[in-house]
């Protein structure tokens, strides 16, 4: 290859790469630190401290701060003076090179002509090969105008610059900062929900923390804070917290519980302080009255709780049967209660004759009053319960004497012969709270019956020292004043000392030699209890068909009923405990039925009248050990209803 050949490359590529510098840098700008933070949201600790919920709002969660960096790539481009000048000296020496080529030619101008035959000697040997001057002189002009034409071109070039694009370079440590300035804390607005009362709003005292004023509450209002929990509920939020927090949510709960008791405290001390007057009297804790009332009386109370409405029962034993409920605590109290459909209804009697029921809610002196009547299903007015009640002023000392009370079964729902009617009567006497549970037999006409006395009572008989006839021997009230609480052997409301047949029940009578005896209508008698019998209606074995020969018996009992003029008799039924009870129990509601049907069909008396009621082997005359006790047992019983006059089997 000749030499021009080898030089023209290198020449380009001298001209083409070997004018510019290029240098690559990286620049760092810091960036705002960066934030960041856990899932966020408001909270709180908040303590109940005396009658003040006190506490502080805070954020729950962490927040941070990272450094943040921007890391941005640059590439400059500018020309080089060591570099271009590089071309520029050799295209100078290029130059020189054809100068000294052109006058070496002009010396030997045959020297590039071709001709070769001299190249070679005789002995075939080759010839140094001339040197082509005009060809060297040619590429030496040749390379310095391209070299020297790039060194100028290179240094007259612009500079130029490229930048990468930016990334962000986040340090590895963070730094834990304050997720909400306290100024935003601040601006919480807090309020304070207890069940059962208005919100409370927060205010902030000088150390900013929150705090809730509990208020004193009376009677009615502390009966409606019926949870021991309150919630602590965020009212407003800055704009600084709206992401974190929304009006409404709770942020913590915090038991009143002290607080509430210190309130029912009292509450119940006011409550006391009211009958403190009323509290002033004597009651010698004995009732008379129905055995199963006689028995499940008690004055004892075990506490279970705060008040709970509706149940007849002194639940927080402050001597006071579910006040607060929407109905009047007394100084004298009678509360019934009941969970069924059924229809009972709740009377009393005072000393002074007023009778105290559904058709007559006042009394007289005795200042009884009924605020609460309730027909359950059959007319509604029940409250949130079946409940009736009847009580005295509880500010005023009750009158002395004798309170009779009962509760009757006024209606009831169907269902099996044997279901009962399970009802509490709680009340109040002397400062205290009493109780009686009730098993009602479901059949209309049942009743159940007590009285107690108020003022000194020596014999316990629940009629007072000052209006007893008989004040050291026990007997029952009496409407006349000389037979009041002496012994009636008979119960027929004649004393013994004036009945001319102590143990026959009979009626009172103005003749001495006829008073407490019964006016005879054939195998009839005429009680002040009702229609009493010699002998028993008679049936077929295991059957409700009345025998003919019963029937000249229920002729005397019509003659008899009609005599004494009742508003209403129950005919009841019952049997001895041989055989299966429900058995037994079906079987004396079909019987007593049947003695309706041939009273009001054969004899025509009148069905309105007439009641019916049974009750199997569960209420025994006699010992069913014996076949005589059986015999007693196995009977029909004609009792008086009217409302205005209470006869007992026992006092």
């Amino acid at each position: 290859m000749s030499l021009s050949s080898r030089l023209l490359p290198l020449t380009l590529i001298v001209a083409l790469t070997g004018c510019m510098n290029t240098t690559v840098t990286v620049e760092h700008a810091k960036q705002p630190p960066r934030l960041e933070h856990d899932p966020l949201s408001l909270g709180g600790e908040f303590a109940l401290q005396e009658d003040v919920v006190l506490g502080e709002v805070k954020v729950q969660g962490k927040c941070y701060e990272r450094a943040v960096e921007e890391v941005t790539v640059v590439t400059r481009e500018e020309p080089s003076k060591g570099r271009n000048w590089i071309p520029i000296g050799l295209g100078a020496a290029a130059a020189a090179g054809a100068g000294f080529a052109a006058l070496k030619m002009g010396e030997d101008p045959k020297s590039c002509k071709g001709d070769t035959s001299e190249a070679y000697r005789a002995d075939g040997s080759k010839k140094d090969e001339p040197i082509c001057m005009r060809a060297v002189a040619t590429m030496g002009g040749l390379a310095a105008v391209v070299l020297v034409s790039a060194g100028i071109f290179g240094l007259s070039r612009d500079k130029s610059e490229t930048r990468g694009a930016p990334q962000k370079r986040v340090a590895r440590e963070r730094t834990e900062r304050d997720c909400a300035s306290p100024e935003a804390l601040a601006g919480v607005a807090l309020e304070l929900h207890v069940p059962g009362l208005a919100p409370i709003p927060a205010k902030r005292d000088d150390r900013g923390r929150a705090v809730f004023q509990l208020p004193t509450i009376d009677a009615a209002a502390l009966a409606e804070v019926r949870e021991p929990q309150a919630a602590v509920r965020v009212a407003a939020v800055p704009q600084e917290l709206q992401k974190v927090s929304q009006p409404g949510g709770a942020i913590a709960v915090v038991s009143l519980q002290p607080w509430l008791e210190k309130q029912r405290a009292r509450v119940g001390a006011e409550r006391r302080a009211t009958f403190a007057e009323a509290d002033r009297q004597v009651f010698t804790g004995t009732i008379r009255g129905d055995d199963d009332a006689r028995s499940a009386f008690s004055l004892v109370c075990a506490a279970s709780g705060q008040e709970v409405c509706f149940d007849g029962v002194d639940n927080d034993c402050d001597g006071v049967v579910d006040n607060d409920c929407g109905y009047a605590p007394g100084a004298l109290q009678w509360t019934l209660a009941w969970g069924t459909g059924d229809d009972l209804d709740l009377h009393a009697i005072g000393p002074d004759g007023a009778h105290v029921f559904f058709g007559h809610r006042q009394g007289g002196s005795s200042r009884l009053a009924l605020d609460v009547d309730c027909r359950a299903a059959f007319g509604g007015g029940c409250l949130a319960g079946h409940v009736e009640n009847i009580f005295t002023p509880r500010d005023r000392r009750p009158v002395e004497g004798t309170y009779r009370a009962w509760v009757e079964v006024f209606q009831a729902l169907d269902g099996p012969p044997d279901r009962t009617i399970d009802a509490t009567l709680g009340g109040r006497l002397a400062g205290k709270a009493f109780r009686i549970p009730l098993h009602l037999v479901a059949q209309r006409g049942v009743r159940t019956f007590f009285a107690f006395a108020i003022g000194d009572d020596s014999d316990k008989d629940a009629v007072i020292d000052r209006e007893d006839a008989c004040p050291s021997e026990a007997g029952p009230w009496n409407d006349v004043a000389t037979d009041r609480g002496c012994p009636d052997r008979d119960f027929d409301g004649v004393a013994d000392h004036s009945d001319a047949c102590p143990d026959e029940a009979g009626l009172r009578s103005g003749d001495a030699a006829q008073n407490g005896c019964a006016r005879r209508f054939g195998k009839a008698r005429l009680t002040a209890r009702g229609v009493e019998i010699d002998g028993t209606v008679e049936f077929d074995s295991g059957s409700a068909m009345i025998r003919p020969a019963s029937y000249g018996l229920l002729h005397d009992v019509a003659r008899a009923m009609s005599a004494g003029a009742f508003r209403r008799v129950l005919v009841e039924g019952h049997t001895d405990d041989d055989g299966d009870r429900r058995k037994n129990l079906i079987l004396s509601r079909d019987r007593a039925r049947a003695v309706v049907a041939h009273l009001t069909g054969r004899e025509r008396v009148a069905a309105d009248k007439l009641l019916f009621a049974f009750f199997g082997p569960d209420r025994p005359r006699a010992d069913n050990s014996t076949p005589q006790g059986k015999a007693r047992n196995r009977r029909v019983e004609f009792k008086v209803l009217d409302a205005e006059r209470v006869m007992v089997t026992r006092w």
